[in-house]
């Protein structure tokens, strides 16, 4: 069964206010942590703030609040969009841009009409800029294949002693049964 829940993006540099709430399951609110994101044109006020905070090395808090099911995430997120209000409007320090409740989950093309996007991209060239711009917001990445950076991480190159001194702070330790079959539930879920 999935598990949907609404989440609420808050800014540590202005005392955690909340400036986006969406909806969604699997790793839906770390989506918009990527660099290069296909979404950016349809909400570009709250994208580049977030690439702003995250070029000069702050990453927001994101609160994750788990519902029963997407038609109580649909619910609670426009209620909450409503008591946060939205700064477009003036009612608020909200970036969305709609009162929330819409959208759908889990959309998938058909094969007919992956053939057709693949087709109309074929042969494509991009420009010389278009490729340096796509590679240097992929640089820095800490996840290959979903290609975001978690929120919680930093991304400083570590030192041989700090790895040693992990290392043998690890040394010995053995990981519960349940907690090794977390982990590879959790790392299924990221390569599924």
């Amino acid at each position: 069964m999935i598990q949907f829940y609404v989440y609420i993006y808050k800014n540590p540099l202005k005392n955690m206010e909340s400036f986006y709430v969406g909806k969604g399951f699997d790793n839906r609110s770390h989506v918009h942590l990527r660099s290069y994101n296909s979404h950016t044109k349809s909400n570009p006020h709250f994208h580049r703030t977030l690439q702003k905070m995250l070029r000069e090395g702050n990453h927001p808090e994101i609160e994750v609040i788990n519902v029963t099911c997407e038609f109580a995430a649909l619910w609670f997120e426009k209620v909450l969009i409503k008591a946060f209000g939205r700064r477009d409007l003036g009612t608020g320090t909200l970036l969305n841009l709609t009162d929330g409740g819409e959208g759908m989950s889990g959309f998938l093309h058909t094969e007919e009409t992956k053939q057709r996007i693949g087709a109309s991209n074929k042969g494509k060239k991009r420009t010389k800029e278009q490729r340096e711009n796509i590679s240097k917001s992929l640089k820095g990445n800490t996840h290959t294949t979903l290609g975001m950076k978690f929120p919680n991480r930093k991304s400083k190159p570590q030192t041989e002693e700090h790895k040693k001194n992990r290392s043998l702070a690890l040394l010995g330790v053995s990981k519960s049964e349940s907690h090794k079959r977390n982990i590879s539930i959790g790392m299924k879920k990221l390569y599924v």
